[in-house]
């Protein structure tokens, strides 16, 4: 699985954590439900940016090598 399709899921699980703690909000008795989904979601949350901030360094590098092979090639 590529790092994409790890942030991918993550934000996926995300998403669905969240619309579950909107609805559960609505329904009596399940405060205890939500403080799980919050911590799972702050979990899941902090995972999501880890992948993001290693897409961002994968695509600087690859810019740059890019850049790199340009330069070159003009050259």
């Amino acid at each position: 699985m590529t790092a994409y399709e790890k942030w991918e899921r993550a934000d996926n699980e995300v998403f669905h954590l969240s619309e579950a703690i909107d609805q559960l909000s609505q329904v009596r008795d399940c405060d205890d439900v939500i403080d799980v989904l919050n911590g799972r979601m702050m979990v899941l949350g902090f995972e999501r940016d880890q992948y993001h901030a290693m897409l961002e360094e994968q695509n600087w590098r690859e810019d740059a090598e890019l850049s790199r092979e340009y330069m070159l090639a003009t050259i």
